[in-house]
């Protein structure tokens, strides 16, 4: 059964990888991007870390944890604690009233979700995009792909 999450993950990834798109409002043509139906809503000011486009870590295990936003920030919380996941460039991510939009596919906030990454080490920081404000100074965790957990 691991296994077999652990396959459907490096798949998504893979399509995921071949499809960038820019951080934001809009597509990588340049064009508005038009949320998923499941994630109707404002953008809200949540801090969401994304990794520099020259990071290129691979990702080696997976996580389960919910999506929650804490102080401001897009947080996985789980039996481990707490982490920021970091989102490659590409992944169009953003959160609203109800839900977080990875890479074009909304998850409702507070939903159990399984991401293939890795925990990064406490002076990781350079790899991220911009600063992160001191009530995200949770541990931060490389997000690949993701998918709702199964149980």
């Amino acid at each position: 059964m691991r296994k077999a999450l652990a396959m459907s993950l490096l798949c998504f990834a893979a399509q995921a990888c071949t499809q960038p798109a820019a951080p934001g409002n809009a597509s990588a043509s340049g064009a508005p991007r038009t949320p998923d139906s499941g994630s109707a809503g404002e953008r809200r000011d949540v801090y969401v870390a994304f990794s520099t486009p020259r990071d290129r870590a691979s990702m080696l295990a997976t996580f389960g944890g919910r999506l929650e936003v804490l102080d401001g920030c897009l947080v996985l919380r789980s039996e481990n604690g707490l982490h920021v996941p970091v989102f490659a460039p590409s992944a169009d991510t953003y959160v609203t009233d109800s839900s977080a939009v990875i890479a074009g596919r909304a998850v409702a906030l507070g939903s159990e979700i399984i991401v293939a990454g890795g925990e990064m080490g406490a002076n990781d920081d350079a790899v991220l995009q911009r600063p992160r404000p001191a009530q995200c100074r949770h541990r931060l965790l490389r997000a690949g792909s993701w998918a709702p957990s199964a149980g």
